[in-house]
């Protein structure tokens, strides 16, 4: 909420990794054919095509065989076998394609002009598709080792971030006495108890102020929380303030949990930046925008635990606040991050 700045965290970050290498490898697995198989398709498809010359002669004996038909396997083999694989494809292709032009002519071996000029194109053409198929081959393997390459970098990349993020989840915890804690969506939601009795949406100043009015006449129809009341108003507007802010709009719920009052605040803004989270957790009324609200600050002094969970698809901050400071949320808290040296500290 107080900083609008684009958020990727690592989950975000780890399935867009996982789409953009499924998306790379399906293209890299159709020009990664095992050798032997390449091989043995190659020459099939070579002797299919010389079977298929002979029987259309021996048809149609006035018809000449067409020899373009011959770079139809130098490709395939060049493609799948590289470049070297290309040049023995070709080698048995012109050969091939020598005895057709042979055994469909008349004269034998004497060859006349038009079989020379076919001859001589099968053979320009055939290394000319070698070279370039080959290089294009020779492309794709570089470009699947730089792929794996990059992977593995990113994946190193995440781990560091997702250990950086821990690190300020313990710090935060620790320094604010237990009191505010960085979670996931399902760690803030496991951390809602009790049931909801009331629920707005914040869509403008008027239901911020509707928001805080309805949650006050609830609090005191139950006879909660009396003497801290005036803190879980300003926790609570504070926040919806910084939802309808930063996010344009946002959803205010209430929960009662025996003497426990939660509020749980929401939005889909594009979250705080985990560069800002500390400051904004610590210092007094810092925003990377100019803030009309308090800060997270006064917020987590007020109430009794914060939890905020941040992400580049909204924010959601619970507040609890009890008539008399319970250690119930703090050990529930704590039990998701069981860091010894964390627990002596708090």
């Amino acid at each position: 909420m107080i900083s609008t700045s684009r958020v990727v965290t690592p989950l975000t970050a780890r399935s867009k990794l996982t789409d953009s290498k499924s998306r790379i490898n399906r293209l890299l697995r159709a020009t990664a054919l095992p050798r032997a198989f390449g091989a043995l398709a190659s020459i099939g498809l070579l002797a299919l095509l010389c079977a298929a010359i002979a029987i259309a002669h021996r048809a149609y004996p006035a018809c000449r065989p067409t020899l373009t038909f011959f770079l139809i396997p130098i490709a395939f083999a060049t493609s799948v076998l590289g470049t070297r694989g290309g040049i023995v494809v070709t080698v048995i292709s012109l050969v091939a394609a020598r005895y057709l032009m042979v055994a469909t002519n008349s004269s034998g071996w004497q060859l006349d002009i038009s079989d020379i000029v076919d001859f001589s194109g099968l053979a320009i053409g055939s290394i000319i598709i070698s070279i370039v198929v080959g290089r294009l081959r020779h492309t794709l393997s570089d470009v699947r080792r730089m792929h794996k390459t990059i992977i593995e970098a990113d994946k190193k990349l995440i781990e560091s971030e997702e250990l950086r993020i821990a690190a300020h989840r313990e710090i935060l915890l620790a320094v604010t006495g237990s009191r505010l804690v960085v979670c996931d969506p399902q760690e803030i939601r496991e951390l809602v108890r009790g049931e909801k009795v009331l629920e707005y949406n914040i869509e403008s100043a008027r239901d911020i102020s509707e928001t805080r009015v309805a949650f006050k006449r609830k609090i005191q129809e139950l006879g909660l929380i009396s003497e801290r009341l005036h803190d879980f108003e300003a926790c609570t507007t504070e926040a919806a303030t910084n939802a309808l802010k930063h996010a344009g709009c946002g959803t205010a719920e209430l929960y009662i949990h025996g003497k426990d009052v939660l509020a749980l605040i929401w939005d889909k803004g594009t979250g705080i930046a985990p560069v800002d989270l500390a400051r904004a957790a610590l210092e007094k009324g810092y925003s990377t925008r100019v803030s009309l609200g308090m800060g997270f600050k006064i917020m987590w002094e007020m109430a009794d635990r914060l939890a905020i969970c941040t992400s580049e698809k909204g924010t959601i901050i619970l507040i609890a606040i009890n008539e008399h400071v319970s250690n119930d949320f703090e050990h529930s808290i704590l039990s998701r991050f069981p860091t010894r040296e964390l627990h002596e500290l708090v």
